[in-house]
């Protein structure tokens, strides 16, 4: 399954990014100050353990880098911010909403860790980082674009476990499903209520398969 439904627990996290000041958790105050300059990243990630995941015995993603493009030459920036866990032994199988504040632009996935064991004893790390921007400078991993005075979805991020387990981006599938979706994001976020919000996917081949919501007629057929 590549979608998320709806029904699915919001969770809303807080100090669970390292980042530098371009990229903040989304306040009322803050949003106030920079409203129409900055934009709004909303992205879910379920950091649970997967169980009898590829050849392991479970697998946890642990960490997500996003870097910044340039505009000139779409080569990443020194901006970036990486999303982890707030404790990776107490964890839940569920999907937890980040909403920060970040400098609009082109965004790449440059990097993740994914903890894998064997056993108890045995424990490794999948970990990527310049591998996935060694492609002459252009990222392979993925890329997203956040525009100012609006909120971007990004997608859900888990794992796939269908192989080496490796990074998933999952989404919410369907024009009323992702109505329901911005209806919760406003109700939490009630100063942001006229914050419009943009289904824009990560776009990936390595970590996720294509998808737009196309219209309203054709998702209703």
């Amino acid at each position: 399954m590549r979608y998320i439904s709806t029904l699915t627990a919001v969770l809303f996290a807080t100090s669970s990014v390292a980042a530098e000041p371009s990229f903040q958790e989304l306040t009322e105050n803050l949003y106030a100050r920079f409203e129409g300059q900055q934009a709004v990243l909303l992205v879910h990630v379920n950091w649970g353990r997967y169980w009898g995941c590829g050849d392991y015995e479970n697998a946890q993603l642990q960490k997500l880098t996003f870097s910044r493009r340039s505009g000139v030459n779409g080569r990443a920036t020194t901006r970036s911010f990486t999303l982890v866990p707030s404790t990776t032994l107490f964890v839940h199988d569920e999907f937890i909403q980040y909403a920060y504040l970040i400098e609009p632009g082109t965004y790449a996935l440059t990097g993740y860790d994914v903890r894998v064991a064997r056993s108890t004893s045995e424990v490794g790390h999948y970990v990527s980082g310049k591998t996935l921007d060694s492609n002459g400078g252009k990222p392979s991993g993925g890329r997203f674009t956040a525009n100012p005075g609006e909120a971007v979805y990004i997608g859900h991020f888990g794992l796939d476990c269908v192989q080496q387990p490796i990074p998933w981006r999952y989404y919410v599938e369907g024009q009323a499903n992702f109505d329901r979706y911005v209806d919760r994001f406003h109700q939490q976020f009630p100063y942001a209520k006229d914050l419009p919000v943009r289904y824009g996917l990560l776009e990936t081949s390595l970590f996720g398969t294509p998808y737009s919501l196309g219209t309203p007629e054709e998702n209703a057929e």
